[in-house]
Formats: C-alpha cells, structure tokens, sequence
C-alpha cells in the first residue's frame, strides 16, 4: 500500500513550498483529511504530499509534526466492507475480522462512513488489495488508546470523535477510557451534546450547569447547539485545570461533580445523609451507611467500562 496519514490538528497549512511563509499556504487541512506522502523535504520536518482538495489531486508541503499513519484497525467480531456508503443487502463486498488492518482513503458525505484499503488473502492464496466502504465506530487506530477496552454507549461515538478524546487525554495528562466512562455515565451513554437533565437543566456530555457554561465563555443554549465534536473543546477548557491531576477515574469523574475533591482519594467522604447533596445522590450510598465516598460515586461510573 503506498504510505497513507492524516492530519491530527484542527487546520493544517498546505503550502507550495517546505518553509513558513503566509504568501505560500495553498488551502487549510481540516483533521481527519488524508495524505499521501509523496518525499521527505530537505528539512525532514517537511513532507511533501498529495491529497484532494476541492476535487482535485493536488500536491503540496506540510509539517510532517500534524500527521500520524492512516491505518486503524477493527474492533468489531466482524466489520461488513460495502461498495457504497449505506447498509444495504446487495452491497457486501466482504466481511473483515477483528483485527484487520486497513487504511483510510477518504470520508464520506455521511462522515460516519469511510472509504477504506485493505489486504485480503483469496483464495488462491495470494494477497488482493481491495476498497470499499466500512463503518468508522467499528474501527480503532492501530495504536489503541483505549487499550482494547470500550465503554456503554461507544458505538453512538464517531472515530474523529474518539481520536479527539485521545488528543485530549493526552494533553491532560490522563487516560482516555477515563474520559470516555464519565461521558457515557453523564449522557447515559447516548454522548448527545444536547441532552438534558428535566430537574437541573445540566446539558450535554459532562452535564454542563449555567454557571460552569458562563465560566467558560459560552451558555447551556449554545452548548447543546453544538456537535459532540465541538463540545469536547469545552469538556477539555473545563478539565484544563485539573491537567496532571486526573490520574485515576475517580479523580476524572470528581472534576465533573465535584472538583473539589480532586485528589483527595478514594475513602474522601463527599455527601452526608442530612444534607441536600446527599438526598440528591442517595443512590451513591452504596454500603447505605449515610456517607458517600469518592470511590461509590465513581463505581457507576466505572461500571461504564465493559
């Protein structure tokens, strides 16, 4: 296969020439777009590479720092490859296994579908490269940052949407499974940007309240306006604080409800019967002994990771 990556940054300049210059940028890369590296400039930072832009195969230099391979793998027991970009019974070309690595060619109009290479071996015994078209949810990066682990709710998620946990994590300091199970446990595992919850109004993927939205410059009404892509620049302005402190789930989930008691450990007592917090979370009592304990508000949370 001719070595294929994706830009991993939210724009990519693409210039004419390998250098910084503002009079050379030729278009703007969004992340996802693919590459295909063509040589390595004199400076090595510097690829040049082709890609499509507005229709057109066109060639040009980028900073090979924003680009990381296109191969991912399947995650799913069995991954159907269609012809066309929809589930339909006369497009099957052939169903790939777990684990099978293939390479992202492009994005469809329903982003949730990619265009895809891969290897199959015929029956002949020889190695055949064939295209055609799979299901983003049902793939991983080859490098997995969830460590093989998923959790409930995760096919309602897209692979830009996971890629972008794992950026986020990874500037946080944290692991992104953690991120993930907190997102499943506040939206019940749907990952809306827009749910709601009837009695608090606390809207979308972390269950943003009003004054946390105004902290960070934006409102409940426009949040749940947003895709889950777009939010997830919030949940990451929201966490920044707590960078290098999110080591454990508990600590993850306890910058969410109650930032407070990051860091303070697993026996830390949050809520005790008497108290509006507590009849609020009386469900957390786990061992009903009228505390909760940082470690039973972050069990369901746990739970999450299957």
């Amino acid at each position: 296969m001719a070595e294929r990556f994706v830009v991993t940054t939210d724009g990519l300049n693409f210039r004419s020439a390998p250098e910084v210059d503002p009079s050379n940028v030729l278009a703007v890369l969004p992340n996802g777009q693919v590459v295909m590296k063509l040589e390595v400039a004199t400076d090595q930072d510097w690829w040049k590479v082709s890609t499509i832009i507005g229709g057109q195969e066109t060639a040009g230099f980028v900073s090979q720092k924003f680009l990381a391979p296109a191969a991912y793998k399947v995650i799913a027991d069995s991954l159907n490859l269609r012809s066309t970009p929809i589930k339909a019974p006369d497009n099957l070309i052939t169903a790939l296994p777990r684990g099978q690595i293939v390479e992202k060619l492009e994005v469809a109009t329903d982003q949730d579908w990619w265009k895809v290479i891969t290897s199959i071996v015929t029956t002949t015994g020889s190695s055949e490269e064939i295209e055609g078209y799979v299901n983003s949810r049902y793939l991983a990066t080859v490098n997995d940052p969830f460590e093989g682990k998923k959790v409930v709710g995760m096919d309602n998620t897209s692979q830009n949407f996971r890629d972008k946990v794992a950026q986020i994590a990874d500037r946080l300091g944290t692991k992104p499974i953690y991120l993930m199970a907190v997102m499943s446990f506040e939206t019940g595992g749907t990952f809306s940007p827009s749910i709601k919850n009837r009695v608090s109004g606390a809207t979308g993927l972390i269950q943003f309240i009003g004054s946390t939205a105004r902290g960070l410059g934006t409102s409940l009404s426009a949040l749940a306006s947003m895709t889950a892509l777009e939010q997830l620049d919030y949940v990451e302005k929201h966490l920044k604080p707590f960078k290098g402190h999110l080591l454990t789930l508990e600590d993850a989930y306890m910058a969410v409800l109650l930032p407070a008691a990051v860091g303070k450990g697993r026996n830390h007592v949050l809520f005790e019967e008497g108290s509006i917090e507590y009849d609020q979370n009386r469900g957390l009592d786990i061992n009903d002994n009228g505390k909760i304990t940082v470690a039973e508000a972050a069990n369901k949370v746990a739970s999450r990771i299957i």
